[in-house]
């Protein structure tokens, strides 16, 4: 599959909005079940030509504790889109900013998928296996798999106005290849580009050092929406965020029309949209609601259509058990193959965690089932800093190393032993920064260092804070929920390798190598041998950061909501819901 990445070469035009299917509904349990329905067809337009898909490596995800869930709704036959209204959802947090190319965190990229598009996208409908056309409606890759051609759609137009172009996507290359000093998200994944080119007005040619299996991958995940150049230069020339950070604008189906700090995102209908019929809503709004119970109050009166999405707002067992008996046949539950994981990353440049038997005690000493049972509901699986896979160590192998086995007894006695001799036998403090949205998370973490004598002092900071300490390395140690959104280990150099721009505190040239070899090999059954042995190089002999969990979850969507494409989705699939629609339910 890998090798198919690499010498794909894809080709769609234009595409008016594809009738409904009245496919079954799909099972809520694993990231390859049945895709929901089709996109619904509106009243304008022709269907598009069949277009080629490029297949991904499959990630073949651990499996989640089965709670048996409620049947999604499927589209029925002879069932039409029906336009109008607002869909309503419930957002964990404040965003940050509304900046999707500088933001890593799915508190901006949730409330800004609809307005943004992307030179390339994961089939909404199998967003584990396809990559589909998007601003480009086609691209070509050479022989040699080191230089990428993208052909952009014409005629599409920003929703200030300006005309979308070659000059957009190529400013987005180079500059998240060579990212100013100021915050840009997830640079590392293109740090295989040595040059881009405009070809004209609508050809965009990139060309890397090295083969690179995950290139497109990278290109269309879901927090790499291109953006408008024109709004993201100074009078120089340079990058600025000034003007994104508040003003979302995209050519999507919807547009920003309101931010009320602390209460919620409104957005509205696109009337440019190049798609035409699309979108069927009149807008969405999510309604910023921090607290995980009153989101859910929120859900069950009918003020949201949609719960929440993150770490910390997943339905837990007795919402899931609500849902299922007193709402029956009115809401429906949906799994989220989430991907996260909770993770402490450590800076080797600071106090205590510049020796390795610290690190190594902290790995020890963790207790990941109990992580798992009380802050994911026992909903997820234990691993290292890959997402348990093909493409990390074993999970049969994992759950008997020293660190994640079960009892603790031992494992907590060598971590003292540890403590000890790196000359902390009576303890020391330290700095932990932890985002505010993790904070619970935080402080369990902080308790269970405590035990080995490591007293953390939490330093709990807003998003923007946190990122920018983050990327300036001043604290010892920084716990978050992270993403792997493709399940390919590519997805996490941004954590650990020295071009990781927001979030790496390491430089390590071994670290740097083995993502690169894994990164450059074509074969897949090699590249996942690498991958496992990277996994054990960052979690086991280095430990560069421990995670104490990779969280699933389930989200909750009333029926009169159609046409989600939610159900074994990743948390951060791009849902721009251009093709859902609400009835009078």
């Amino acid at each position: 599959m890998a090798a198919l990445l690499m010498m794909a070469t894809a080709a769609c035009a234009p595409a008016a909005a594809p009738a409904p299917s009245s496919a079954s509904a799909p099972r809520a349990e694993a990231p390859s079940a049945a895709p929901s329905p089709r996109p619904a067809q509106a009243s304008t337009g022709a269907p598009p030509p069949a277009a080629q898909a490029t297949r991904v490596p499959q990630p073949q995800v651990a499996a989640t504790p089965t709670r048996v869930a409620t049947p999604v709704p499927a589209v029925q036959p002879g069932e039409k889109p029906v336009y109008g209204g607002t869909l309503t959802i419930a957002h964990r947090t404040e965003p940050a900013t509304l900046n999707p190319f500088k933001e890593p965190s799915i508190t901006t990229h949730h409330v800004t998928f609809p307005i943004y598009e992307y030179v390339l996208r994961r089939d909404p409908l199998d967003p584990w296996n396809k990559i589909v056309p998007d601003l480009a409606e086609s691209w070509e890759v050479s022989p040699d798999g080191r230089v990428y051609t993208f052909r952009l759609r014409k005629n599409v137009q920003w929703q200030d106005g300006k005309p979308f172009s070659a000059e957009d996507v190529a400013f987005f290359l180079k500059t998240k290849a060579n990212p100013p000093s100021t915050r840009i998200a997830l640079a590392a994944y293109y740090r295989s580009i040595t040059k881009v080119e405009i070809v004209d007005p609508y050809t965009v040619r990139a060309t890397l050092e090295r083969p690179d299996s995950v290139f497109l991958m990278h290109v269309s995940e879901s927090r790499q929406p291109i953006t408008p150049a024109h709004l993201m230069k100074d009078a120089n020339g340079k990058y600025t965020d000034k003007v994104l950070d508040v003003r979302a604008i995209g050519t999507g189906p919807f547009k920003l029309k309101d931010w009320r700090h602390g209460v919620s995102v409104v957005l509205e209908k696109n009337p440019q949209y190049r798609i035409k019929g699309l979108p069927y809503l009149d807008g969405i709004t999510y309604y910023i609601i921090p607290d995980r119970s009153t989101q859910f109050a929120a859900f069950r009166s009918g003020r949201v259509d949609l719960t929440s999405v993150g770490g910390g707002t997943y339905l837990t067992p007795p919402e899931l058990k609500i849902v299922k008996e007193q709402l029956t046949g009115k809401a429906s539950i949906y799994l989220v193959k989430t991907a996260l994981q909770y993770a402490v990353r450590f800076n080797p440049a600071l106090k205590p965690f510049d020796d390795l038997r610290v690190r190594r005690a902290v790995h020890l000493a963790t207790n990941r089932q109990a992580a798992l049972d009380l802050l994911a509901d026992g909903i997820g699986v234990m691993g290292g800093a890959i997402y348990p896979s093909p493409w990390s160590m074993p999970q049969s192998e994992v759950i008997k190393m020293p660190g994640f086995r079960q009892p603790k007894d031992q494992d907590v006695a060598e971590a003292k032993k540890l403590m000890a001799e790196a000359g902390y036998a009576s303890g020391t403090d330290f700095i932990l920064a932890v985002r505010q949205p993790d904070q619970k998370e935080g402080e369990w973490l902080q308790n269970e260092m405590s035990k080995i004598g490591l007293r953390a002092k939490l330093r709990v900071l807003p998003l923007t804070a946190y990122y920018d300490s983050s990327s300036k390395h001043e604290f010892p140690a920084y716990f978050q929920l992270l993403s792997m959104p493709t399940g390919h280990p590519d997805d996490i150099a941004e954590y650990y390798t020295s071009s990781g721009q927001v979030y790496s505190q390491i430089a390590d040239p071994k670290v740097d190598a083995l993502f690169d070899k894994v990164a450059q090999t074509v074969n897949e059954a090699d590249a996942r041998k690498l991958s496992a042995a990277l996994d054990h190089y960052l979690s086991v002999e280095q430990v560069l950061g421990v995670v104490i969990a990779h969280p699933d979850g389930y989200r909750a969507a009333w029926n009169r909501v159609r046409n989600l494409h939610l159900d074994g989705a990743g948390q951060l699939d791009s849902q721009r819901y251009e093709d859902t629609w609400k009835t009078g339910e």
